[in-house]
């Protein structure tokens, strides 16, 4: 499906047009989805590596020195893993937000755009309804 080829009539044209706007609507969802998905993910997974810390830290005082010893490497890597994946959630979060961010600014700009051209049209409205008034008396 090509828009290159001059054999095609401007309604195909018009309608492939309107198909690419909904697989890029459709594409935008996706990865928005995709996005939230993966916040979640993060999220859940910090919480599992926190409860699994204090649980070793808590096992901490149960056990000897010695033993605690060769336990050590395994909390260090518990921890290492634990800060990774806080700073994965921390950057998904924050594309999350950036994203949420756009959105809302291109709200803001629709509503002002919606309202000026209101307001413009207002003086307009207000014109009309005076002449008919005039007239009708």
């Amino acid at each position: 499906k090509s828009l290159e080829f001059d054999t095609l009539g401007p309604r195909r044209i018009q309608s492939l047009q309107k198909e690419v706007e909904e697989w890029s609507r459709r594409m935008q969802e996706a990865v928005c989805s995709i996005q939230d998905i993966t916040v979640d993910y993060f999220r859940e997974t910090v919480k599992a590596l926190a409860a699994m810390q204090k649980r070793m830290e808590e096992d901490r005082t149960q056990f000897g020195k010695a033993a605690w010893a060769s336990v050590a490497p395994r909390q260090e890597k518990l921890r290492f893993m634990f800060a990774k994946e806080m700073l994965q959630y921390t950057r998904a979060k924050e594309l999350c937000l950036k994203r949420k961010k756009t959105q809302i600014q291109y709200k803001v700009t629709c509503l002002q755009s919606c309202l000026k051209t209101a307001l413009c049209s207002l003086p307009n409205t207000s014109a009309k309804l005076s002449l008919n008034l005039d007239g009708a008396s």
